[in-house]
Formats: C-alpha cells, sequence, structure tokens
C-alpha cells in the first residue's frame, strides 16, 4: 500500500454523552497515550458491566488525542452470521487501506488453520503500516460478542507494537468473560503479554453519583435520594441515568423498571436457562442480600441442582457480598425489582412460602423472625391465610412441644400481625378465629382464665365467631363459663350453663350438654351445694367418657379448651365426694385422676398439675402432711420444668403448708404470700378463699396468731360477697379458726353462714 489515506475526522460525542467520576481512569489514559507518542505500544482492555460506563471512556480517548493522533473505531457484531473478523476489517478499510482478505480465497467458514494465521498477519500489517505515519489508536468494542480467533488476532497484534505507536483500547463485559471459557482463556493469553493492562470499571461512589445527578438536573440531590439511587443501581450510570429519565427516583424501588431498563435485563436474561432464571427469581424473593445455605432447601423441593448458584453468579447479576462471603447481593436493587416484576403471582409466592419454611426450620428460640414473618405475609396475599402462615404456626406448635410457653405466645403474636395485615375474607377470619382461640388457650395456660388476656381474646374469638357461619358456639361458651367461674362470677357461670343446656337441645349435642353439666357441677360445688353438684358432675363425667371412648380414648389437642374434661371431671367428683362424706367414692375418682396422668408421655401436663393439685388438696383434708408435701413438690417440679405459671403458683399453696406443718415455717409462708400475690396479679378468684385459710392455717402454727385472724376474717369476709360456701366445710383443717371467727362475730357474718358451716347444705 502506498501513502495512508487522509485521517477521517474524530468521531464526534455521542448525544448526552457524559463520562462521570472516571477521573483515574481517563488519567491512565493519557498516560498510555503519551507512552505510545513515545513508541512504545500498549493493548488496554476495559473490562465491566453493560452500562457501566466503558463506551463512554473509549470516547473519551477520542477527546484526549490530539490532531496528530489518527482514531479508528470498530465494533463487534451480536448478529451470529457476521464474519469472523468483521471488527478488524472495519478497522482497516477506515485505516485505507487495501482489502486484508484475498479474493482467491474461499468461505471464512472453510478456511485452514494456515488461512486464519495468514489472513491475521495481513491485518496487523495494516495496522502496523498506518501507524508508520503516525500514532494510531483502534478503538474496538464489545469483544465479548467476538469469535476466540478475534481474541488471537489481538494476541498477535500485542506482541508486534511493542516498539510502534499503536495503542489498542478494547472493551467487552466482565459477566460475559466469566461464562465463555474459550473466550476467558484467549484473554488470559493476551494479558500474559507486559504491554498489555485490563482497567476495571465498578460502579460509582455516592459522590460520583451525586455529582452526576447534578449535572443532569442541575441542582445537588438530597443524600437520602442519593442513597436510595445507590441500592437500586450499585452506581450503574445506564440505570441511574434510566431511573432520573423516568422520575422514578423519588422511590426506585417501588415504581416500575424503566423501559428501557427492563428490555436490556431482558435480553441479558434471555441467554440464561430457564434454571438459571428460577434461581434468580428464588434470589430476588429471598431478598437484597441472600444468605447461600437458604437456596439449598428450595432448589431440592424442585429438583434442581447445588451447582446452579455458580451459574447465577456468572450472570452478573448476583454476586458474592463484600462483607460476608456466605450472603450474595444483587449488583443492582432494579434487578431485583425487574425480576419480581416478571414472576408469576403465582410462582412468587410459593418460593416465599418454600422460604418461610426453611427459615422456619433454622429457627433457633430467640431468633429474629422478622424475615419469616415477611415471606408468610406475602405467601398469604396469593395462596391465602391459612397457607401463608402456617410455618409461624408450626413454630408455635414446636415452642408448645418443648413447653416454651413463652416463646409459642411471640410466634402467635406473629401470626396476629400478618393476618392484620391482610384484607378481610372468610378464609382469613377463619384463621384469626383460630388465632384467638389458641391465644385464648396460651394465656389461660400461663395466668389462668381470670387474665384480662384471656377475656380479651375470647371477646375477639366471640365477636368472630358471629361472623362465620360453619362455627359452633359451644367451646366459647364453655371458655365462657370457665372465665366466670375463675372471675368468681358464679351467677354469671349458672346463666351460661343454661345457654349451653339449651344448646344441647338445638343442635350442640352431648358436647354443649358435657360443658353445660360441668359449669354446673363446679358452680355448685363453689356454693356447697355438693349433692346437687354430684348429680350434675356425674351426668357430665359419663357423657364426656361416652364421647372420648367414640374418638378413640384420646382428648382433642385442636380446640381452645385448655384441660382434658375427664380429668376436669374427676378431680371435681373426687373433691366433692370428700366433703359429702362419702371417701370411698372420692378415692376411686381420685385414684382413677391420678392414673390417667401418671405417664410421663401424657400429652397435657397441666393436667397432671391439676391432678397433682387436687391430690394434694385431699391430702390436707385428711391430715395427710407427707402426703400434702409429696403431692405438692410433685407438681411444683412439674410446672417449673414446664413452663406452667398459674398452676406453679396454684400447687405453691399446699406444698408451703406442708413445709410450714413440717417445721419449714418461713420458707413456707414465703411461698404462700408469694403465690397469692401473683393469683392476685391474674385477678384469678376461684380457690382465692381455699388459699386464704392454708394460709390462716399456717400462720396459727407457725405462731402468728394476730396475722392468722386477721386473714381468716379476710377470708370469712370473701366467702360471703362470693357465695362460696364450700369453704365452710369441716374437712378444711382452717374450719376451726373460721368457725372461732364466726362465733366471735368478728366479721360480721350472717347466721346463714353458721348453718352452711355445720350442714354443709343450702346458701
Amino acid at each position: 500500500p502506498g501513502a495512508p489515506a487522509a485521517t477521517p475526522a474524530t468521531p464526534a460525542p455521542q448525544p448526552g454523552h457524559r463520562l462521570a467520576g472516571r477521573r483515574a481512569e481517563v488519567a491512565r489514559l493519557r498516560d498510555l497515550l503519551e507512552d505510545v507518542r513515545r513508541g512504545r505500544g500498549h493493548a488496554l482492555l476495559v473490562l465491566g458491566e453493560q452500562g457501566i460506563g466503558k463506551t463512554e471512556l473509549l470516547q473519551e480517548m477520542t477527546q484526549l488525542v490530539n490532531p496528530d493522533v489518527r482514531v479508528v473505531r470498530s465494533s463487534c457484531s451480536a448478529i451470529p452470521s457476521s464474519p469472523v473478523y468483521w471488527i478488524w476489517e472495519q478497522a482497516v478499510q477506515q485505516l485505507g487501506a487495501e482489502d486484508a482478505h484475498s479474493a482467491d480465497l474461499p468461505p471464512q467458514a472453510d478456511w485452514t488453520p494456515a488461512q486464519h494465521f495468514a489472513h491475521q498477519m495481513r491485518i496487523c500489517r495494516a495496522v502496523l503500516t498506518a501507524a508508520e505515519h503516525g500514532p494510531l489508536v483502534v478503538l474496538l468494542e464489545d469483544l465479548h460478542f467476538a469469535d476466540a480467533r478475534v481474541l488471537d488476532l489481538l494476541h498477535l497484534l500485542t506482541r508486534q507494537i511493542g516498539h510502534a505507536r499503536v495503542m489498542v483500547l478494547a472493551s467487552l463485559r466482565d459477566h460475559d468473560l466469566a461464562k465463555d471459557q474459550t473466550l476467558r482463556r484467549a484473554v488470559g493469553r493476551i494479558l500474559q503479554e507486559s504491554n498489555t493492562s485490563t482497567v476495571w470499571l465498578k460502579g460509582l461512589t455516592d459522590a460520583q453519583s451525586s455529582d452526576l445527578i447534578t449535572a443532569v438536573r442541575g441542582t445537588a440531590p438530597p443524600q437520602e435520594e442519593v442513597r436510595r439511587l445507590q441500592e437500586a443501581t450499585g452506581g450503574n450510570p445506564f440505570l441511574l441515568h434510566s431511573l432520573l429519565s423516568a422520575r422514578t427516583a423519588a422511590a426506585p424501588g417501588g415504581g416500575p423498571v424503566p423501559f428501557e431498563v427492563r428490555e436490556v435485563l431482558y435480553e441479558r436474561l434471555s441467554e440464561c436457562s430457564a434454571d438459571t432464571r428460577d434461581v434468580l427469581t428464588l434470589c430476588a424473593v429471598i431478598g437484597v442480600r441472600v444468605w447461600r445455605p437458604l437456596l439449598a432447601g428450595p432448589l431440592s423441593s424442585r429438583g434442581l441442582p447445588p451447582s446452579l448458584v455458580d451459574d447465577v453468579l456468572r450472570t452478573g447479576l448476583l454476586r458474592p457480598d463484600s462483607t460476608d462471603e456466605s450472603h450474595l447481593s444483587f449488583t443492582h436493587g432494579l434487578v431485583r425489582d425487574f425480576l419480581l416484576e416478571g414472576a408469576q403471582p403465582l410462582t412468587r409466592a410459593l418460593w416465599h412460602q418454600e422460604v418461610a419454611v426453611v427459615l422456619a426450620k433454622r429457627h433457633q428460640p430467640g431468633d429474629d423472625t422478622a424475615e419469616i414473618r415477611r415471606h408468610c405475609l406475602q405467601a398469604a396475599r396469593i395462596l391465602g391465610a391459612d397457607e401463608g402462615v402456617h410455618p409461624l404456626l408450626a413454630l408455635a406448635d414446636q415452642a408448645q412441644a418443648r413447653f416454651f410457653h413463652h416463646e409459642a405466645q411471640r410466634h402467635l403474636e406473629d401470626v396476629a400481625s400478618v393476618i392484620a395485615a391482610l384484607p378481610g375474607d372468610e378464609r382469613t377470619s377463619a384463621v384469626e378465629l383460630y388465632l384467638h382461640k389458641r391465644m385464648m388457650w396460651l394465656h389461660a395456660l400461663l395466668e389462668g382464665y381470670g387474665s384480662p388476656r384471656v377475656k380479651h381474646a375470647y371477646d375477639q374469638a366471640r365477636q368472630l365467631e358471629r361472623t362465620l357461619d360453619n362455627t359452633q358456639p359451644t367451646e366459647l361458651l364453655h371458655t365462657r363459663a370457665i372465665v366466670a367461674i375463675a372471675e368468681g362470677q358464679y351467677t354469671a357461670a349458672a346463666e351460661t350453663a343454661g345457654l349451653l343446656h339449651e344448646l344441647a337441645e338445638h343442635g350442640g349435642g352431648q358436647a354443649a350438654r358435657s360443658a353445660a353439666c360441668y359449669a354446673d357441677g363446679v358452680t355448685l360445688h363453689v356454693r356447697g351445694r355438693l349433692d346437687q353438684a354430684l348429680d350434675a358432675l356425674g351426668q357430665g363425667v359419663g357423657i364426656i367418657d361416652r364421647l372420648l371412648d367414640a374418638s378413640g380414648g384420646r382428648p382433642s389437642t385442636a380446640n381452645g379448651l385448655l384441660h382434658d374434661q375427664r380429668i376436669d371431671y374427676r378431680a371435681y367428683l373426687a373433691l366433692t365426694h370428700w366433703l359429702n362424706g362419702d371417701q370411698r367414692q372420692a378415692r376411686h375418682y381420685r385414684s382413677e385422676l391420678l392414673q390417667l396422668t401418671q405417664s410421663d408421655r401424657y400429652e397435657r401436663p397441666w393436667d397432671r398439675a391439676f391432678a397433682r393439685y387436687v391430690d394434694a388438696l385431699l391430702a390436707i383434708a385428711e391430715g395427710d402432711v407427707q402426703g400434702a408435701w409429696k403431692a405438692g413438690k410433685a407438681g411444683v417440679d412439674l410446672t417449673t420444668r414446664c413452663q406452667l405459671v398459674y398452676w406453679h403458683d396454684m400447687l405453691a399453696v399446699p406444698l408451703g403448708w406442708a413445709e410450714v406443718r413440717q417445721g419449714m415455717h418461713e420458707r413456707g409462708l414465703a411461698r404462700i404470700r408469694a403465690a397469692l400475690r401473683a393469683a392476685a396479679g391474674h385477678r384469678t378468684l376461684l380457690r382465692r378463699t381455699l388459699h386464704l385459710g392454708l394460709l390462716a392455717d399456717a400462720l396459727r402454727h407457725a405462731g402468728c396468731e394476730s396475722e392468722a385472724r386477721r386473714t381468716i376474717a379476710r377470708a370469712a369476709q370473701e366467702i360471703e360477697e362470693r357465695g362460696e360456701y364450700v369453704y365452710l366445710q369441716p374437712q378444711w383443717p382452717f374450719a376451726a379458726l373460721l368457725r372461732d371467727h364466726l362465733v366471735e362475730g368478728a366479721s360480721g357474718v350472717t347466721p346463714g353462714y353458721r348453718t352452711v358451716s355445720t350442714q354443709g347444705s343450702a346458701d
């Protein structure tokens, strides 16, 4: 070839061209350009993700050169049918050289390796010849689309320009480099040469992004807006420009992904397999940061190999977290937004559900549940409340199985927070009703049925039950009766028993009848009407035994009632028969009571605690101090182990009484007083009078006569106020104290009191 053709004009800047925050890179270009002027040729590879500014940096080179420096610019085509050496042939044509392609050669697809090498050498000679007339800069864009032989040509040229005034500036995407091993090896060979180097373009810093926003808008943005934009874009200038143009800067994560960003990401994801896209969507569902071990469960359930995580990383859309390698994070928040927008709602919901299940399985007591709640809520929005909250309910079940009742309560409160965020419908209301019943059950377990929180949960459940047509009110009416008894509202309990009897005649069946008999029996027992109480309790225990026999002999654990009704009935039958003078029947029911609850496999330790309590009371009535101590101690140990707060306080009274009788005055009195204070906090009045009587007896035995009298006076007053005449029976150890008090008339108790205390019948 002769003299080179006229130098083409330097390419004009692209419309909207901006190079932000690349001062160090531009300074490096200047230094390399100066080296080239001195005859030290160099090849610089500019790497980075889409939109990071590779093209803008190459464009900046066209602004840096002096008029004596020739610049040629070419780019690879993504079109598969493009000629192999298209990018180089376009550059050579711009140099004005003769066509480097010999006319007598066959089509490139049929070339031998020798023909490829010969063609590469012709192109190298054309570049070197052009450089003899002045410094030359060759800009090659998008080499990630190139055939490996294009990079082989670059390698060949790089080895020949060490003493030539040639600079090659080539750009390629780093994530494509990670995916294509052939391309990666070719780049590795190039970088082995001493006159090659790389520039890795990363996202803009907060300050650089702020400068770019200022340049676009003309005003400096608030720091909070910069932070949000950085989270959405990762400092990627293209994404940042797109968000600013779409006017979504106020809430980049909440609005639609800009059209141009969506299309770019769609094209990028189209290169991935369907399984890789699924894993990316799963990661988007998990959150901005992804704990790698969390992926194993959902992938396994779908039959997907763990190696897909590596495939996802090679896309460049997800990367290891810079602060913790066990976590992954999205390169840009917009990528996550795009994946979530594109996923089908049902697909997203199922992923959310699976992630919640995995998180729940890994949960340890005391761990935060915020992420489980978030995934449950998102699943519930599509799958329904019953499906969505299942992982949290499973946690509550596990906690209850370990008797971690306070932890179970926290998990149920988590369920309540999810339910509160859902729109009201019948499915949600049904779950909410079930939830309030469970909360009522747990509060009763921890605080007794007299607790205000039990009453609140009951009121909520009752209100919901009225809105659902397919519910039966027996369970809640039964609870209402128990709450009234615990509060000392025996008239209200009797009225509720009447409603249960009526319900039994109108669809409630034997379950309602059994509940009515229990409420009647306990109310009559407390009022001292023992014969009538035995009639009601006898009828009810027959019904409940038949019902349980029909169901396989196991009490249901799915309802809101606290106790196994077999235990409830036998406890009151044993006490009532004893107080009524029938010790044989009392021993019979006492034996059945203990036999039913003695197995360590018995699933309701609160029932076993009730049985130990009744056993201790019967021992007290018999004057069996050692028996009372054994039963009380066994019950307190059980309730401590199983975290049964309410029953711990109940059992502390007979244990404390026995301790005083055994000479441990200080310990026993302190135990009884603490139990009475705790019961007062729970607002449980049932058995309070009995416990005051036992405290008075213990005080007298310990030599605290005046305090014993004051305590028995308070007990006598409460007996009269609430009509609890059962505690006037002579079998109680405090009967003599109470009788002395009544005889002295210190409390102003009515003559009816004396009648009951001696006859044990009417109120």
